[in-house]
Parts: C-alpha cells; structure tokens; sequence
C-alpha cells in the first residue's frame, strides 16, 4: 500500500475495493470529518513530496463531540517483516481535548496499536511516524483504522501512507504457522484489585506477558523465559494503578494474542 490520496476516495461505500477506495463514517454526522482537501501554503504535503496534492483531512467542531473513522482498505503482507509509515499534520496546542488513534482489525477483532503523541508544538507541522506490523504477518485480511476523537481540538490531516514490504491481496496469501490451541482469559473480568491471567502455549516456545495502559505505555511485565508446553497462570496487582482498561499482551515466537481487561474499585 502506497497511499497520497491523489487517487479516486470513495466516502461511505460499502462495497469498497481491494486497494481501490478508502471509507470515512462519521458517528456525530457532522461536516468537520474527514475530506480529501488540497491544504494550501505551508500546510500543503506538496512541501514533503513533490508529486502530491492532497491529502486526507479532519476538521475540529467545538459544537460536537466528534468520532471521526478513516478506514483503509483490506489487505495482508504474507511472508517478511511489515511496516508501516504515513505523516500527520497536527498541534499539541489543544491536545487535552482530542485524541488521534490507529487501529488495526485482524481476524474480526479490532487493536488500538498507536496514538498520536503531545509533543509540545503549538503550531502545526508534518511529523512522521512508524508502526512496526510485523507481527501481523500470514494474517490473511488486514484493515486500518484512523480513528480522530474529542471535541474543540485542533485540525488534523494525514497523508504519505506507505507500508514496507508492500502488501498483497488477501485473498492470494498463504498463511504462516498456527498456533491453535493457546489462549489467554483472565478471571474476574472485571476486577478489583488483582486478576488472574491464564493461557495455554501447543509447544516450548519464549513467552512474553505484559501489561499495557490505553495509551501504548507498558505497565509491567509479568513473563519473559522459555516455557514447555502446558498451562500457566499469572497474578497481576493494580494497586497503584488508575482504575480503567489495560491490555494483556502475550507474545510467543509464533505470535501474538491480547485481552482486554478492566480494573474497576
């Protein structure tokens, strides 16, 4: 995928084509959503990359509560590594009143897997960012979501989104290695103060287990040695952590599963 926007955007259609359109919802129905616009002066991705003119835009209602969704169209990378690159348009000035997401969707299951950082620049710039996918490779149907959230923020645009190796189309990807019979569950869900993390791995592998807040920001690790076969069990404390939801990420060297879970007093 190579994306600069200076194609053919169809808004809102179902029937959206691999590597062909790119889809917009917009839960508020508001027109501050996103737009393919040619941003002018200094604001223009003309000024990173010559060829281009527009770029996908957001505007910022301060009558609305705004959830506004950028969907990419399916795709999966097959063998290799995968990353991904795009560049954000945006300022910190408002940063306390919106938040600027990325999610991915595999196998029907939605993943937050970044959010846009408060660097401290009040004026609007490009930046560039990255997003290593690698661990979603063999996966055979993959969908990115730009998601923009919040209310009297500031103006957002996207643009230069590139993913290395370039990807496939879903349907002629022969996936990787299974792993079919582990899982991870935690009981109770929800809990007060501490839970139990339970999963299950086919075969001796290295195992990982963390913990992740909602922004991206590891909370502890519970697991990092080679195991054998079997079941397992981990106990995590929250004391001193806000109450909310935290992620369970369990990585093997075959892949990786995560569970949502909420910590409630």
């Amino acid at each position: 995928m190579d994306e600069g926007f200076d194609g053919d955007i169809k808004i809102n259609d179902p029937d959206a084509k691999y590597f062909e359109d790119w889809q917009t919802v917009s839960e508020c129905n508001t027109s501050d959503t996103w737009q393919r616009n040619a941003l002018k002066d200094k604001y223009s991705f003309f000024h990173i990359d010559s060829k281009n003119k527009y770029s996908m835009h957001c505007g910022a209602s301060s009558t609305v509560h705004q959830n506004e969704q950028l969907f990419s169209p399916k795709f999966s990378f097959g063998k290799g590594k995968g990353a991904l690159f795009f560049w954000v348009l945006y300022s910190s000035s408002k940063s306390e009143n919106y938040g600027f997401y990325l999610w991915i969707e595999s196998e029907d299951e939605w993943n937050q897997i970044w959010t846009l950082p408060d660097d401290g620049t009040n004026s609007y710039h490009w930046k560039k960012f990255h997003v290593d996918l690698s661990e979603y490779r063999f996966k055979p149907s993959l969908r990115l979501c730009w998601m923009y959230y919040g209310q009297n923020g500031t103006d957002i645009a996207l643009d230069g989104v590139k993913i290395i190796p370039p990807a496939v189309d879903p349907e002629n990807v022969s996936e990787g290695p299974k792993v079919c019979s582990d899982f991870i569950k935690n009981y109770p869900n929800p809990f007060n103060t501490s839970t139990t993390i339970e999963f299950a791995i086919p075969h001796k592998t290295h195992v990982s287990l963390f913990i992740y807040n909602t922004l991206g920001q590891q909370v502890t690790q519970l697991i990092d040695s080679e195991l054998d076969k079997g079941r397992y069990n981990r106990t995590w404390c929250a004391d001193g952590q806000p109450t909310g939801v935290y992620f369970v990420r369990l990585l093997t060297n075959e892949q990786t599963k995560i569970q949502k879970i909420l910590y409630v007093k």
